[in-house]
């Protein structure tokens, strides 16, 4: 766990593109609408992770 944690925490781009999506999602004013963005968003990033974890051992 802590090896894709270091990875995230490491990765530049991934920050920069995950505040983004953040400031851009702050934007909807449908309150429903944004958190099941941002869920949906968090799925895919679990299935990366779980990925990343699958090829890294």
């Amino acid at each position: 766990m802590k090896k894709e944690k270091d990875w995230i925490r490491g990765d530049k781009k991934y920050l920069f593109e995950m505040q983004k999506f953040i400031s851009l999602t702050e934007n909807i004013q449908d309150e429903t609408l944004r958190k099941n963005i941002i869920e949906q968003m968090l799925i895919c990033q679990q299935h990366l992770i779980e990925k990343f974890e699958k090829q890294s051992k």
